[in-house]
Order: structure tokens, then sequence, then C-alpha cells
């Protein structure tokens, strides 16, 4: 990308770096007026997460010695709560910019088959803001001068309406991809679900308790639970903070943002979890942006507070053949594989489970490969094969903890 501001040019580029793979690095720019706070003697990294801390931040700039005329010197870091550059001359000024992305950044990576809309010429906040404006748009590949033998030119915008980055060497497609952290939907659709629940509730309990529970529970639970409140990433993985595993790492990775290390996981068979440094402030060795990948998810004997560490346990999805949920419709896809009906509803926090279609012979109107994305897991008084379609709910596996996304009565989920 180049900018024209007082007949200065800057090239904003790639910052290939893994510590800031969510930042564009916009050389010799720079913000004006918008300053919230500076920092002295500070790393590209520690300015990255000063900025990261504060949610006014949307852009840092860092000091460099251009040898101009301007007051800043190499390693000021001053938080701006603006990104926009223009009319600014970061090479008098001695500065560089880094703007806070709301998408993850992949080197040499794309999607294949999924393209909306191309469009030439563009810069990377450009042809982010072209996917953020469309509901279908869940990443971008982005033109990148590689000497691939693909037809892709510098500062191409190839809008996607997949995430999916298996099997595409971006490198021969002279691409990257940049994936939207936070996906919106569009409408769902408007038809219902075929069948309505066939047995409606007759009437409304007849009368109230007549009377109150006469006292209080003598004594109050002895020990409260010994497991923290589990939370799941949109991705699908179970957050638990302060948590880690003894003994059973497979490799170390540095600089990595959370879902550079669950793309990690998610490629090697052996991982089932992974660790994540966090300054906790504890004595142990590991870094914020540390990336362990685990072989096993037992954590209840690990104190992550002490080693600094979060834990992330891989989503796992309990099937049900032949049943089906009624009336909790979200969206429907059509010809999707299993794992790319799990990736969709990982990435909507409200969806609990699917639908998947399945040729049964029943009369139904789902089609083989039908991926139907549900916000509630109440198999009861659906049938499945009428409809051919297996139910996959969403839950989390270790030795220690089990959960399944049961809205209603858990009894329903027995076989």
């Amino acid at each position: 990308m180049i900018m024209l501001s007082n007949n200065v040019v800057f090239i904003a580029s790639f910052l290939f770096s893994p510590l800031l793979a969510d930042y564009v690095h916009v050389q010799k720019g720079c913000v004006n007026g918008r300053n919230i706070i500076m920092y002295k003697s500070k790393s590209i990294y520690e300015c990255k997460q000063l900025c990261d801390a504060n949610d006014e931040c949307l852009a840092f700039e860092y000091g460099v010695a251009y040898g101009g005329g301007g007051r800043y010197v190499s390693d000021d870091c001053q938080l701006q709560s603006s990104s926009d550059s223009r009319n600014c001359n970061g090479g008098y000024h001695n500065l560089d910019l880094y703007i806070k992305s709301t998408y993850a950044h992949f080197e040499k990576a794309c999607v294949y088959g999924q393209n909306i809309q191309l469009y030439k010429g563009k810069s990377i906040q450009e042809c982010q803001k072209l996917c953020d404006e469309r509901c279908d748009c869940e990443a971008i590949e982005y033109g990148v001068a590689y000497g691939g033998k693909g037809s892709y030119k510098s500062s191409d915008c190839q809008l996607q309406s997949s995430a999916l980055r298996t099997d595409c060497n971006g490198a021969f497609h002279n691409l990257d991809l940049w994936i939207k952290r936070e996906v919106t939907t569009c409408d769902p659709s408007p038809a219902p679900t075929t069948q309505p629940t066939r047995s409606p509730t007759r009437s409304p309990t007849r009368s109230p308790t007549r009377k109150p529970t006469a006292a209080p529970t003598r004594k109050p639970t002895t020990k409260p639970t010994p497991l923290p409140t589990l939370q799941p990433t949109s991705s699908g993985y179970e957050h638990i903070p302060k948590g880690c595993v003894p003994g059973a790492n497979i490799k170390l990775y540095q600089g990595k943002s959370v879902r550079q290390c669950e793309e990690l996981c998610d490629a090697d068979a052996r991982c089932v979890a992974f660790e994540f440094g966090v300054m906790h402030g504890g004595n142990g060795k590991y870094r914020p942006g540390d990336c362990q990948l685990q072989s096993s998810a037992v954590w209840h004997t690990c104190n992550g507070g002490h080693y600094n560490l979060d834990l992330y346990v891989k989503g796992t999805y309990e099937r049900f053949r032949k049943s089906c949920v009624n009336g909790r419709n979200i969206k429907l896809y059509q010809n999707k594989s299993v794992k790319e009906c799990q990736r969709l509803c990982d990435a909507q926090v409200a969806c609990k489970a699917f639908e998947y279609g399945v040729p049964y012979g029943g009369g139904g109107s789902y089609k083989a490969k039908d991926c139907q994305l549900q916000s509630s897991a109440d198999k009861r008084s659906c049938d499945g094969a009428h409809h051919n379609l297996d139910l996959y709910v969403k839950g989390y596996s270790t030795q220690n903890h089990r959960r399944l996304q049961v809205l209603e009565d858990s009894d329903s989920f027995s076989e």
C-alpha cells in the first residue's frame, strides 16, 4: 500500500513477526493529535502489550531513529486512540505506526473455492472494511509478492465466505489470509422447522406449591466446587483460567496468539489441549504468548497461576444417530462435511448443536450433507430418521470433567 502525505511516500507492510501478527505495520506512519499516554524505553512487544491492555488504544506509534526533526526518540511508545495516519509524517517525527487489527493474520495461507468478490489495488484496512460490510464474509485473502505462479497480484483483495485454510498454498497463489475474530451471521433461514413439537404441554400447572420450604438447609455446602467455571471459546476450545497439565508436553511455540495456538493444536493429532502464557505474576518460566501443546487434558493437580499459564481444552461433539431438535434453527448450510459443520457451530456462541443430513430414506426435506445449526440441544420428540438427520451436540471432555450443552432435561440424551 502506498499513501501520499505532504509529498512523503509511506509504505505499509505486513509485520511477519509472530509477536505482532495481529497488527499492521506502517513504516514512517503516525497519527495526529490522538495521544493516550507515552512510555519510554519499551520494546515493540512491550508496547503491543500496553496497547492490548488499553480499551481505547487502536494503534501505537514506535520511535525509530530516522533522523527527523521531531521530538520522539528510539524505543518511545505512544498509544493512540485513532489509527488514521493521513497527513502525518512519521519520518519527520521519527515514528512507525502499528495498527491493531480485528483480524488474525496467517502468512502464506488461503481458502479454496469460497470466493465472494475480488477487488484490485486495496490496502489491508480497505480490504478488511469491505469484508466487515458483509455478513457472509469470514476472511480476506490479500495479495503479496511471494513470487508464486498463481494469478493473484500485490494488493489484490479477495473476500471469502469461509475461513477454512487447509490444503491451500498461499505462497503459490501469492496470498496471505486474514480471518475475522468475530463473525456476524446473516439473517437465519426464514423457514421454520418442518415439523413442530408433536405434543406441547396441554395446560399449565394447576396450582402452585401450597407451602414454601419450612426451613432453609441446615448446613451450607462444606466445600465449594473445586473446579473453576469453564468458558468455551468461539472456535470450540474450553478456556480454563490458571489451568495447566503436568508432564505431557508435545512442543513449545513462542510469541503466538490464542487463535494461532488453536490452529497449531488442531494440526497435531496428538494434541488434546494447550497451555497459553499469561502474566499471572507467578514464578514459573512461561512468558506471555508461549504456546505449549499437550497430549493430555488432566489439569486438576497443576497450578497455572504459578506457571503463568491458562489451559485450553479441545472441544468434542457427541453424536446421536437419527436425532434432531424441534424449532431452534439458526442457519442452514448445504453440502458441508461434518468437520466443516463443527467449525461453523464452533464459530457461534449461540450454537449448542447441529443437525447433519444423512440419507435415511425418511419423508423429511433434509438432504445428505445438510448442516443445520441449532440454538438448543433438546432432542426430545424429534424423529431424526423421518427428517434424515443425525444430531451432534457441542461439549468438552477431560478425564476430570464432562459437559454437554443441554438446555433442557439431560435425561433426554440417553441413546
